[in-house]
């Protein structure tokens, strides 16, 4: 192995600490919503280690043909601002419809952290692709016929659990603490579209609390869980970061984001392990978090990028808030 690979396995197994604590060690009830929002994530993460032990540690495919299924229409929660404004709008209501027919309303509620939206039980099936998993699991030879509702959605996050604790622990080197006391993850009965500081007067305000939760589910819970600058969370949020980038600079022109950073090439790298591609003839820098990439594509070191990506979406958070959803 050489030392671009020691480096990508040096970082799984970072990324592999942190999830491992996470799924592990989270007070259960935090967990169970906690997850949510972290699938997605969690989803680019095994896809991407999965393909790189094949190559690096000729290891066998992890999946069966439908945990692949499952795990590729998750990870494409994390792609949902690639859309036009008008297409996610729509993705968005067609989902909700689908929930308002299948779910009881107390099924329903905002999941806040330190008194911020990170995440909506009723955006989850948007996130997450759920109408896509439904299809997924109603043709699968096992389960014939699934009601659309919790008992499916119970299912489809035990299976995907499995799988991605199954590659964390070949991954495992050791464990580390993450800071669970300082989180207060909490579930509303009360609703977005019900709550009184909410700007939810038309469909496209869907959208925004959408792409809102997304930001908020970064830096204020992820970001708040390790003091490290861990890699998986700058990872996370360079991906959001990035789709946030594209997305408001399509549709919103009176909220303000930084492009400095964006770069295509630097995205693909993150998200699928391409150090030893992006860095092409440049030297890798072993003792920097991502082996010098920062530096070779932004002239900054790790810990900087880390803390302008996660103030980025800071700004991006407060705009949103401010302008956007809550009302004066």
């Amino acid at each position: 192995m050489d030392a671009i690979q020691k480096k990508v396995k040096q970082i799984i197994e970072s990324e592999s600490e942190f999830l491992y604590n996470f799924l592990l060690n989270m007070p259960e009830k935090q967990r169970n919503i906690g997850i949510l929002g972290l699938l997605p994530f969690l989803s680019v993460y095994v896809e991407g280690v999965a393909k790189w032990s094949a190559v690096a540690l000729k290891r066998d495919n992890p999946f069966n043909k439908q945990e692949k299924l499952v795990y590729s229409a998750i990870r494409q929660g994390i792609k949902l601002f690639e859309n036009d404004f008008d297409t996610n709008v729509s993705i968005i209501k067609g989902e909700m419809s689908i929930h308002e027919e299948a779910f009881q309303p107390d099924f329903f509620g905002d999941i806040t952290c330190k008194e911020h939206i990170i995440g909506n039980t009723y955006l989850t099936g948007v996130y997450l692709n759920i109408t896509k998993l439904r299809d997924i699991y109603s043709n699968s030879m096992d389960v014939k016929t699934l009601k659309y509702g919790e008992e499916e959605l119970g299912l489809l996050l035990r299976d995907v659990s499995i799988v991605g604790g199954r590659i964390i622990r070949l991954n495992l080197s050791r464990t580390r603490d993450l800071n669970f006391n300082i989180i207060d993850l909490e579930q509303s009965d009360l609703f977005t579209f019900n709550n009184p500081k909410y700007r939810m007067s038309k469909p496209s305000d869907i959208c925004w609390l959408n792409l809102l939760c997304q930001i908020n589910y970064i830096i204020y819970f992820l970001n708040r869980l390790t003091e490290n600058q861990d890699f998986f969370v700058f990872r996370c949020a360079y991906i959001v970061y990035y789709y946030t980038l594209l997305f408001i600079s399509n549709v919103e022109r009176e909220i303000s984001i930084e492009n400095e950073w964006e770069h295509r090439e630097f995205r693909n790298a993150l998200a699928h392990y391409g150090i030893k591609r992006a860095l092409g003839k440049n030297k890798l820098l072993s003792a920097d978090a991502f082996g010098g990439l920062t530096h070779y594509f932004f002239n900054k070191s790790y810990e900087e990028m880390y803390n302008v990506i996660i103030d980025e979406l800071i700004n991006v958070s407060n705009q949103l808030e401010g302008k956007c959803l809550l009302s004066s």
